[in-house]
């Protein structure tokens, strides 16, 4: 049979962590508002209708980071992942943007910008706009990414944001588990 040696392995990670590398730089050139496109077509056409997309860009380069210690890769995209938290913050496309209780709201009711993104004509099945449980708990994980990579490139963030949106995220939580979304109609001041 087959026999995979330790150096098959380094070799295999490093064209896996290559390939990966590659496309975070790839996708890096697409921000565009704070947003990662959720759809690039083959001539580059993108389009920016997920609230999610860019929260599992910064998860990506974190899983990366921890898989590879490549500071010098963290070093480059990282400006591009406080422009996505700076955008979230203070509002962007889509109707994505930061409430007063640090939580994130999206869209209305003619979008779908969650996972959960079926449209038949002008009819949404899953409704999810407000602010989604599953969005708010990768916005609190991207938060604390930066926090931590701010600290590896001797960056400021500020840490009092993820204590608000944790306090917050309380709001969620329902007798019967987790409530979906909260919030539907924009709550914003």
């Amino acid at each position: 049979g087959n026999i995979i040696t330790k150096i098959d392995i380094i070799i295999i990670s490093k064209m896996f962590f290559d390939k990966i590398f590659g496309h975070f730089l790839t996708k890096k050139k697409y921000i565009k508002n704070g947003l990662v496109p959720n759809f690039i077509d083959d001539n580059g056409g993108q389009a920016f209708n997920s609230v999610d997309s860019s929260l599992w860009y910064i998860e990506a380069v974190y899983k990366y980071f921890k898989y590879t210690n490549d500071m010098q890769t963290i070093k480059e995209i990282y400006p591009k992942l406080k422009e996505i938290t700076s955008a979230y913050m203070l509002g962007t496309l889509n109707n994505i943007k930061m409430d007063n209780d640090g939580l994130i709201i999206a869209g209305d009711e003619t979008t779908q910008l969650t996972w959960m993104d079926a449209k038949v004509g002008d009819i949404i099945p899953t409704p999810r706009y407000g602010k989604a449980v599953d969005i708010n708990a990768l916005w609190y994980n991207a938060l604390k990414i930066i926090e931590e990579l701010s600290k590896e490139i001797d960056d400021e963030f500020d840490e009092e944001l993820s204590r608000k949106v944790k306090q917050s995220f309380k709001k969620f939580y329902a007798d019967e588990g987790l409530m979906d979304t909260i919030e539907t109609f924009n709550s914003q001041i």
